[in-house]
Formats: C-alpha cells, sequence, structure tokens
C-alpha cells in the first residue's frame, strides 16, 4: 500500500522563533521563505525515516482485503476509516469490530473469528484512512535537530550546486540524529 498525505499537519515539529535563531536571523524579510523551508525539511526528514513525524492523516488504496494490511507510515495514532467497495459497486465502511491495530508493528488485522467483507474486483477497492506521527511536543529533539540543520543547509545554500561543497541527499550529522527513527520496509 502507497499512502498520501490527505490532511497535513496542524503544526510543524520546529517553529519560525526556533528556526530564526538557529539561522541567526532577527528580521522579518525571510520569514516566509524560512516558513516554507521548515516544512521542506520536515518533508524531507519524513521521506528519510519513512515516516511520520508529526500528526498527519494519510489515506492509503488496496485493491483487495489481505488478513494483513501493512500500513506503509508511523508511527502509528489510530485508524479513522476502513471502506470498500462492495460487490454491487457500492461504498461500504467496515465496522471496527471487525479489525484491530497493531500499531508498533503497523499493521491492522482481523479481529478472532472476523472476515473482511467482500469487494468488487477493481483497482483501489479499498480505503484506509489513519492516522501517523505524534503530538509536536512529543518530537524528540533530535528529530527537531535534524530539521534545524536542514533548514539551515537549505536557507544557506539556495541553488543545487554551491562550489567547494560536496552535494548529498542530507548531511552526515542530519543523517546521524534521524537513523534511530528510520523505519524499514
Amino acid at each position: 500500500m502507497i499512502a498520501t498525505v490527505t490532511t497535513q499537519p496542524a503544526e510543524e515539529p520546529v517553529t519560525l522563533t526556533e528556526a530564526k535563531a538557529h539561522l541567526r536571523v532577527s528580521d522579518t524579510a525571510d520569514d516566509t521563505y524560512i516558513t516554507a523551508i521548515i516544512k521542506a525539511a520536515r518533508e524531507q526528514a519524513e521521506r528519510f525515516v519513512n515516516g511520520a513525524i508529526v500528526t498527519q492523516t494519510l489515506t492509503g488504496k488496496l485493491d483487495q482485503f489481505f488478513n494483513e494490511i501493512s500500513l506503509p507510515s508511523g508511527p502509528i495514532a489510530g485508524i479513522t476509516s476502513i471502506s470498500y467497495i462492495d460487490t454491487d459497486g457500492e461504498t461500504q465502511t467496515v465496522d471496527s469490530s471487525i479489525y484491530t491495530l497493531d500499531a508498533p508493528q503497523r499493521r491492522i488485522l482481523l479481529a478472532y473469528n472476523q472476515e473482511w467483507p467482500d469487494t468488487r474486483c477493481q483497482k483501489n477497492a479499498v480505503t484506509v484512512v489513519f492516522t501517523a506521527g505524534v503530538a509536536v511536543a512529543d518530537v524528540p529533539q533530535s528529530i527537531k535537530q535534524a530539521i534545524l540543520l536542514l533548514v539551515g543547509e537549505m536557507y544557506e545554500n539556495r541553488e543545487e550546486t554551491v562550489i567547494g561543497v560536496s552535494a548529498s541527499r542530507l548531511s552526515l550529522t542530519a543523517e546521524r540524529l534521524l537513523q534511530p527513527f528510520k523505519i524499514y520496509r
């Protein structure tokens, strides 16, 4: 399953004030730009760890139900809904008593003695809406620091190539800060 973000985080793990202090910027001329690169840095960190950093809603699609549904992002905060297209072509919602969430393993399992409903044989017949990430207050400091490093790199080096600097996906320090949170699929 590939999931897309359908509701962005309400706030970023790093504030504009924190980013400006890190950048040693005191005026407001670049506030809009800095706000944009905070979001971009968080998104880049999320791609590296293969998971959501702050609470956001994601939607994933499957062609059919499986005994175990693996969720592609984490940490998982909860399942909002599971819907499907029935054999008559109507969209139905699965009762939450039919399944259980194994959040640490990022998977949805059938509850004891339950069966998934029959779906129409078509692409994307099953839709899973779930919440992943943690509250901003619970984001580990090492993730915040990695985001600040990425913000600093993007602010200082606004072009793709900088003479005398080797290009990489993430700085080694940012990778080291994020590595403990990486989800391997």
